[in-house]
């Protein structure tokens, strides 16, 4: 069942509608069950093809509860050790091809979001008692959740634990708003940006060496982060407005991230949950053993840099079983363990003031801002393509025509970023939020009425009720 059709919205509205009926907690947890089962079910009949995904389940399941029984810091991180050779070698990474792997086809849908929530609930199970004690009903309600099994948000246990808030008409009007707006982003916008994205690729895969493909790797290059952004952000305006119905409010995963002045900025903004997740997991925890470490507190903005590293690297290599993907690590580590290089020998050089002075200069930050567009749409050359045909591509521009293209998409990030975010600051700054006053329930209904008429008149013309989810695929 793909998560940006109109079944899925169907069943996720019938699934509300009872989980609704009662608030008795047994009834909630069964008819979640029952859902989630189902949504599962609705990607393969095959018992064998659900054993793996089970089978994962199962041991996140034990590494979870065997906090309950010893309170063993080794015992659990053998289990979390374990759990991730588990979920590496089920979904194929190269590195363990000397292992072998299963022989038949089997669901791997879901496995990696599923992955973070189960690591997450055996990493906090050592310190919250609740946790460990977490029933097997509520455990796979949580790991194999529908709304956010797909592609997230990844959320916490402790959040999805707390009891949802009852459902108000409000509550149904604005999830029924941000379900259309999401609709809106997937069926219109991302198609619209794919088509125009897909025909760049194909003049630059088509383009002879040097300067003719200089334009051409502009456009493909350049669309792709605004294309995954719509697609992305789309889906997630749907599953956060499906989990108001349910009276849950799932984490955000995007705040404006194309504003963002730095690469470390923008990781704050893109993809959140994400980043959150591994800046709680991975990069604290590994900061601080590292500043636990006798060495001269001069070292510590280079701690925090290593520790930067090896938390995007981890990031990039996240996305994909293939070599590939190492590289888009590599690319995500270096970019922000130079961002906060650079920060921290700006702010030694000049001081913490004279730095943010220099950050606060318009032409300083507009600058910054399209070199962060710019790097990231350059990063994601090993993010959609493979191994050969990023290659390929590289080789079409060569060095000379790389770095022309490069600075060619900086020059034109710069100015119409900037200027779109600077229409933008000026219309929050002379439109405050209730600057509709008594017509705002109407110009809300207007423009739920635009996107769903825009989101039928797409489907009519296209023939398609539904479009792919990028990170469906991870």
């Amino acid at each position: 069942m793909s998560v940006s059709s109109v079944y899925f919205l169907l069943f996720a509205i019938a699934a509300a509608a009872l989980h609704g009926v009662w608030r008795n907690t047994m009834w909630r947890s069964a008819v979640m069950l029952v859902a989630n089962l189902a949504f599962i079910a609705s990607f393969t009949h095959s018992p064998r093809a659900l054993l793996p995904l089970f089978s994962f389940l199962l041991l996140g399941y034990v590494a979870v509860c065997i906090a309950r029984f010893t309170s063993s810091a080794w015992a659990s991180t053998l289990f979390a050790i374990g759990t991730l050779v588990i979920f590496c070698w089920l979904k194929k990474y190269w590195f363990l091809s000397f292992a072998g792997f299963l022989p038949f086809v089997y669901l791997t849908i879901g496995l990696s979001y599923a992955f973070f929530r189960v690591m997450g609930m055996i990493v906090d199970a050592r310190t919250e008692p609740q946790i460990a004690r977490v029933g097997p009903v509520d455990y796979f309600n949580f790991a194999m959740n529908f709304p956010t099994m797909v592609a997230g948000p990844i959320d916490r246990y402790q959040d999805f634990a707390k009891p949802g808030a009852p459902v108000t008409g409000v509550d149904i009007g604005e999830a029924l708003q941000r379900i259309a707006l999401g609709f809106f982003k997937l069926l219109v916008l991302s198609a619209l940006v794919s088509v125009r994205q897909t025909a760049g690729t194909a003049a630059l895969l088509r383009a002879g060496h040097g300067t003719a493909a200089v334009w051409p790797a502009v456009v493909s290059f350049g669309l792709y982060p605004v294309y995954l952004y719509f697609n992305f952000s789309g889906y997630t305006d749907i599953v956060l407005g499906i989990g108001r119905l349910f009276g849950k409010r799932y984490p955000e995963n995007f705040n404006a991230p194309f504003s963002s002045y730095n690469f470390i900025e923008f990781w704050s903004r893109w993809h959140m949950s994400l980043s959150f997740w591994l800046r709680d997991y991975v990069y604290t925890p590994l900061l601080k053993r590292s500043m636990q470490m006798e060495l001269p507190r001069a070292a510590d903005a280079y701690l925090g840099v290593a520790a930067y590293f090896v938390t995007f690297f981890l990031i990039g290599i996240w996305h994909g079983s293939t070599a590939i993907f190492a590289v888009y690590g590599l690319v995500l580590a270096l970019g922000v363990s130079v961002n906060k290089l650079y920060q921290a020998t700006m702010t030694k050089n000049l001081t913490k003031k004279g730095y943010r002075e220099l950050s606060a200069q318009p032409l300083y930050r507009w600058v910054c801002r399209g070199l962060t567009y710019t790097f990231y749409s350059f990063s994601m050359i090993c993010f959609w393509n493979t191994g050969a045909t990023a290659t390929r591509m590289v080789g079409t521009l060569g060095s000379v025509g790389f770095a022309a293209a490069f600075f060619a998409l900086l020059a034109v990030v710069i100015v119409l970023l900037n200027v779109f975010e600077t229409a933008r600051e000026a219309v929050q700054a002379h439109v405050s939020a209730d600057w509709f006053g008594s017509y705002a329930p109407y110009a809300r209904a207007i423009t739920f009425s635009l996107l769903v008429f825009a989101c039928i008149a797409n489907a009519i013309l296209t023939q398609r009720i539904d479009a792919n989810i990028v990170y469906q695929a991870f």
